[in-house]
């Protein structure tokens, strides 16, 4: 997959673990799909299905709050 430098940077670590981490999985999802290159995000807020019930949601809390705590924050 073709990254940019600012994406290959974050996968390599520059900007954290936690940032790292959220680039590998993009990549792989994207590998996945055979993607050459990841699009433009053009909506600066983000999105997040919850319609399974709050009970499974640590997790996902635990996640959040380790993004957050590496910058990785929506403008919304």
């Amino acid at each position: 997959m073709i990254l940019t430098k600012e994406q290959q940077s974050l996968l390599d670590g520059e900007k954290g673990e936690t940032m790292a981490k959220v680039m590998k999985t993009l990549v792989m999802y994207g590998e996945a799909f055979n993607a050459e290159k990841m699009v433009p995000v053009t909506s600066k807020y983000g999105h997040t299905v919850s319609s399974f019930g709050t009970g499974v949601m640590k997790p996902v809390y635990e996640l959040y709050d380790k993004l957050l705590s590496a910058g990785a924050v929506s403008t919304q």
